[in-house]
């Protein structure tokens, strides 16, 4: 009933003033609206399965989805979203069925999505929780997985108390780790609850395996979504006899570019951009001679790691790390620099030895340009001939998850 009287008053009082004020409070609520007016088409399926995702997390359900219909081929899914963000991602994928923005969370509206679908089962995608979707849901008996979540220690107990009411609604819970089943347990002694890992990594592989891996003449370093606070630290740390160094700056900025360009050149590096050559027809063989390679295409860095040495990850000199599973999935060691604590993977394999040197870690961290010069090094000579394997990641996560969840909810 609070939840509820805290939903009435903000939709009454502050929702009209966000409409007024943010484009995408507009786009929020004129997606609902275009949804409640569209003719409702029925799925016929016998098995009728809805996944929600808040915006990128999608990317945790896409190969739930996969394994699902190839096991279930004649099934429908449906995708629900909360904003618009991510909505051409979701639409473009050819195994879900049909789009829908999850509805305001009110008790007659969630009650009506859920009667006229009539779902076998709803998969949540590690955050997302809505209380009233959950109610409507549970009191319709149908099942609520939540998967790939990862859960922190909760000691407040208004908070705690908030977590054991939603964690409640759930029929399974599917956890990343084994700290993190623990966690939940300590909110919900007795939940349903499995460890079956992080889907992303299944994602990461899967859209690496669609394309083949690029080439390189010569031992490449990757250095991936830098900012100038990063490339202040790499430029002082590189070495020509590194071998070829690939730049892909996060942003699209012609100034930043330049300001690599010009330092390099400066130093007679022979600099070549992506954009000089028809990447996208001879993009798997980088047969064009180069010192150093900025990449000014967007959507391309993934398979750069998976034929280089080593890789730098950028924002760990800014403010936080970016994503290391990339390279870590392409068995490319890592490193990073000083602010990396944001991401739960970089902590994780910075305990992971990467044979053989048993000084050598799959996510390295270093402070100083000096350290940073190093580490390549060492990179270079023990494994630039030696691609090493530390990582073995076949799809497993939705498979497990699947098998231990079929003839439960499925």
């Amino acid at each position: 009933m609070i939840y509820r009287f805290v939903v009435f008053i903000y939709l009454s009082l502050i929702l009209p003033f966000k409409f007024i004020l943010f484009k995408h409070t507009r786009e929020y609520i004129f997606a609902r609206l275009k949804s409640a007016r569209a003719p409702k088409v029925p799925l016929t399926a016998e098995k009728i399965y809805v996944f929600h995702a808040a915006s990128g997390e999608a990317e945790y359900a896409f190969p739930i989805i996969r394994e699902l219909k190839k096991t279930r081929s004649n099934c429908k899914i449906i995708m629900t979203y909360f904003s618009n963000s991510y909505l051409d991602v979701i639409q473009n994928n050819s195994e879900i069925d049909q789009v829908v923005p999850l509805p305001l969370d009110l008790p007659g509206s969630t009650r009506s999505f859920l009667k006229q679908y009539k779902p076998t089962a709803i998969f949540i995608a590690r955050t997302d929780l809505w209380p009233e979707f959950l109610t409507q849901a549970k009191n319709l008996n149908i099942p609520l997985i939540l998967f790939s979540r990862t859960q922190v220690p909760i000691n407040n107990f208004i908070r705690r108390f908030y977590y054991r009411w939603l964690y409640q609604h759930l029929s399974l819970i599917s956890v990343v780790s084994e700290e993190d089943k623990i966690n939940v347990l300590n909110i919900v002694p007795k939940a349903n609850i499995y460890i079956h890992g992080d889907s992303r990594w299944d994602q990461v592989q899967y859209r690496l395996s669609q394309h083949p891996s690029v080439q390189y003449l010569k031992p490449t370093f990757v250095a991936g979504s830098i900012w100038p606070e990063d490339f202040n630290f790499l430029a002082t740390a590189w070495d020509k006899k590194f071998g070829q160094l690939v730049i892909v700056p996060h942003e699209k900025e012609d100034h930043f570019f330049q300001t690599i360009k010009n330092y390099f050149a400066t130093k007679g590096y022979i600099v070549k951009f992506l954009s000089e050559w028809d990447f996208k027809v001879n993009f798997a063989k980088l047969n064009v001679e180069f010192d150093i390679l900025i990449v000014d295409q967007f959507g391309v860095l993934p398979r750069l790691y998976q034929n280089s040495y080593g890789a730098f990850i950028g924002g760990s000199f800014k403010k936080k790390v970016h994503s290391v599973m990339e390279s870590l999935v392409s068995n490319t060691p890592v490193i990073v620099g000083p602010y990396n604590q944001n991401n739960r993977e970089a902590q994780i394999f910075k305990n992971v030895q990467v044979e053989p040197d048993s000084s050598l870690k799959a996510v390295n961290e270093i402070r100083n340009s000096k350290q940073f010069r190093n580490l390549i090094q060492q990179i270079y000579k023990g494994h630039v001939n030696n691609k090493p394997q530390f990582m073995d990641i076949k799809g497993s996560v939705a498979k497990n998850f699947l098998k231990d969840i079929i003839g439960y909810t499925l």
